[in-house]
């Protein structure tokens, strides 16, 4: 497991250059087959994207939650995107 650096976060390119997030033709952020089981478990949490709301799973992968997760389950690439160390 990798020490979390406090404070730290992912950011917007993350998103799709490491988790395979990308956008619906709605707008809506939404996981791809490339995403890792353990962020689609940490999603399964978090109100689906809408229209109204396309950046719900976006929003939460941004958070220090999130980074924590990604610590605690990938800590290569938790230390790669320096959220970890």
């Amino acid at each position: 497991m990798a020490t979390y650096i406090k404070s730290s976060t992912l950011s917007w390119p993350d998103l799709w250059n490491h988790f395979g997030m990308s956008k619906d033709n709605g707008g809506r952020w939404e996981t791809t087959e490339s995403t890792p089981s353990y962020v689609n478990e940490f999603l399964s949490e978090i109100r689906a994207p809408s229209r109204a709301w396309p950046n719900t799973y976006a929003s939460a992968m941004l958070r220090q939650k999130f980074a924590k997760t990604v610590c605690e389950q990938d800590p290569d690439l938790a230390i790669k995107l320096g959220i970890g160390e």
